[in-house]
C-alpha cells in the first residue's frame, strides 16, 4: 500500500547514487526541455523544480539561463543537501509539495516543473492542478513520469505496486493526455513518449497557460 513517509524514506537512500543510476533519464530530460523552451520565457524569469532531488536540472538551467531566479523543493534531507552542491545559487526549499500550507508559501514562476514524480503523488490530480496554481499568467510548466504503455511497462507498474509502498501508480499516455486536457484545454504545446534507462518508457509534456 502506498505511504508518503516510504517515499521520503527511498529518497533517503536513493540520493548518493541518483544521478549514477539514471544518466539516460537525466539528458534525455535536459535535452527535451531544451528544444522545447518558450520562447517567450522572461531572461530573467523564475523556475520552479518541484521534487528536484538531486538538483540535476536546476543546474542545467543555471548554465543555460543564468540570469534566471531559480527554486527548488524536495523533502528528502539528502538529496536538499546534493541539490544545495549541484546548484549553489537556487533556492532550496525543504517541504512536502502535497503539503497545502507549503505550497502556499511557494513562488509562482515562468516556469514550473515536475519531473519524474507524478507516480509517487498521492493525489495525481491535485497535483496536476498544483502545477498552474504555481504558474505565472502566460507561464508555462513541464511534466514528466513513467508511460505505463505497453506489456513491459504495464508489468512494470503492477511490480512496483505491489512490491514498493514509496510507489503509487503511473498513467498511460493517452489517459493523462486527457486528464491533462479535461483540466487545460488546449495548453498541451509539445508531448512525446521515449525509452529511458533500463527497460522504462517516459512521458513528457509542456504546458503553456494562458496570459490572464
Amino acid at each position: 500500500m502506498f505511504d508518503k513517509d516510504a517515499v521520503k524514506a527511498a529518497y533517503e537512500d536513493f540520493a548518493s547514487d541518483f544521478d549514477a543510476g539514471w544518466p539516460l533519464h537525466i539528458r534525455s530530460h535536459q535535452e527535451w526541455i531544451a528544444a522545447h523552451w518558450p520562447a517567450a520565457c522572461p531572461e530573467n524569469g523564475t523556475a520552479l523544480d518541484l521534487g528536484c532531488g538531486t538538483g540535476w536540472m536546476l543546474k542545467h538551467l543555471a548554465a543555460a539561463h543564468p540570469a534566471m531566479s531559480l527554486y527548488g523543493s524536495d523533502f528528502s534531507p539528502a538529496m536538499l543537501k546534493i541539490a544545495r552542491k549541484a546548484a549553489p545559487d537556487a533556492e532550496i526549499i525543504s517541504g512536502d509539495i502535497e503539503d497545502d500550507a507549503f505550497t502556499a508559501t511557494l513562488p509562482q514562476a515562468d516556469i514550473v516543473l515536475s519531473l519524474g514524480i507524478l507516480h509517487h503523488m498521492a493525489d495525481i490530480d491535485a497535483h496536476l492542478r498544483l502545477l498552474r496554481q504555481l504558474g505565472k499568467a502566460g507561464g508555462a510548466a513541464f511534466l514528466s513520469c513513467f508511460a505505463c504503455d505497453g506489456d513491459v511497462m504495464q508489468a512494470y507498474d503492477a511490480y512496483l505496486q505491489e512490491n514498493y509502498d514509496f510507489y503509487n501508480q503511473s498513467l498511460p499516455h493517452d489517459v493523462l493526455t486527457a486528464r491533462l486536457d479535461a483540466l487545460y484545454p488546449a495548453a498541451i504545446t509539445a508531448k512525446e513518449v521515449f525509452s529511458g534507462d533500463g527497460d522504462t518508457l517516459w512521458q513528457i509534456f509542456r504546458l503553456d497557460f494562458p496570459k490572464s
